[in-house]
């Protein structure tokens, strides 16, 4: 019984972090771009991305996860909630780094992706 009990509760986390997990990050980057950084290394691009990710609805306007937004991600600009319709979302305009992984000299310690 207390086996069953254990899987029950850990497929119930499971579940509960895939759906609540759920974001988005859209960009462009025109294949110009990736062939210009494949042939060379020391080519870095700041992609400009939306990110899109799903808040509860009781979370009110919350500066701890903003500056959390700002911290991992590269010139996180226009960071807010938008509450539209029944969803509400936490939206930031954010560049994303694109790069040859044989540059060693970008740094990239403080990128989430």
């Amino acid at each position: 019984m207390k086996k069953r009990s254990v899987a029950l509760v850990v497929v119930l986390a499971a579940v509960l972090i895939i759906v609540s997990c759920k974001g988005s990050i859209s960009t462009f980057v025109p294949l110009s771009n990736l062939i210009d950084v494949g042939q060379n290394e020391d080519i870095v691009y700041l992609a400009s991305a939306k990110l899109l990710i799903p808040l509860f609805s009781f979370i009110d306007e919350d500066q701890e996860l903003k500056d959390k937004v700002r911290y991992w991600f590269r010139s996180a600009q226009n960071i807010k909630i938008d509450n539209s319709g029944d969803n509400t979302y936490l939206t930031a305009d954010i560049k994303i780094p694109i790069y040859n992984y044989l540059n060693y000299n970008f740094d990239n310690t403080y990128d989430l992706l």
